[in-house]
C-alpha cells in the first residue's frame, strides 16, 4: 500500500486532499482584508505567521470569523486543533492561504492511483492550489485588459474584517 502526505478537508459536504507538495502548515489568518474585484476563487489578503498571503476560498465568500466546530457531537470525529484555520500553501515561491473548509485530518494516507486519498472508505480528490490561483491570477489580469490596463480601483479603500485574529 502506498501513502502520501498532506492535509484532508470537507468542503461543501465533500473531501478533498491538498498534497504535502504545497501544503506547509496550518494557520490563523489575522487582518483579512477583501479585494474589491477579485473573482473567486480568489477572496483578498490577510496576515499570516507575519508575511502578507493571499487568501483563496473554496466557498467563494469566507466566513471572516468562522465559528470552531463544537467539541463533540454525536456520531462524529473529534475535530482536528485548528480545524477552521487555513491552509498555507507554496506555490513555488508564492504563499497562499486556502480557506472556505474544515480540516479533517493531516498526515499520511493511503493514495489512490489519480493523485487523491482514501480515507474511511471514502475517495478524497486532491485539489489544485496551483491551479486554483492561477484562475484568480487571470481572472485579475482579464480585468486589467478590459479596464485599460489600469488597476482595479473601488470608490473606498478596503477594510480589514474585524474580529479575527483568534
Amino acid at each position: 500500500m502506498r501513502s502520501r502526505g498532506g492535509v484532508l478537508l470537507r468542503f461543501q459536504g465533500r473531501l478533498a486532499f491538498v498534497p504535502s507538495e504545497v501544503a506547509r502548515r496550518v494557520a490563523a489568518l489575522s487582518a483579512r482584508t477583501p479585494v474589491m474585484g477579485l473573482e473567486a476563487p480568489g477572496w483578498g489578503i490577510a496576515l499570516a505567521d507575519g508575511i502578507v498571503v493571499t487568501v483563496l476560498s473554496l466557498a467563494g465568500e469566507p466566513d471572516p470569523c468562522p465559528a470552531p466546530r463544537p467539541r463533540w457531537e454525536p456520531d462524529a470525529d473529534w475535530p482536528v486543533p485548528g480545524a477552521h484555520h487555513a491552509i498555507l500553501c507554496d506555490l513555488n515561491g508564492t504563499v497562499v492561504a486556502l480557506t472556505g473548509g474544515e480540516i479533517v485530518a493531516t498526515g499520511l494516507f493511503e493514495a489512490d492511483e489519480d493523485g487523491g486519498v482514501i480515507w474511511r472508505d471514502e475517495l478524497a480528490p486532491a485539489l489544485d492550489v496551483r491551479a486554483l490561483y492561477a484562475q484568480a491570477e487571470a481572472a485579475i489580469w482579464a480585468a486589467r485588459a478590459t479596464s485599460g490596463g489600469s488597476a482595479i480601483t473601488a470608490s473606498e479603500p478596503p477594510r480589514p474584517v474585524a474580529g479575527c485574529e483568534a
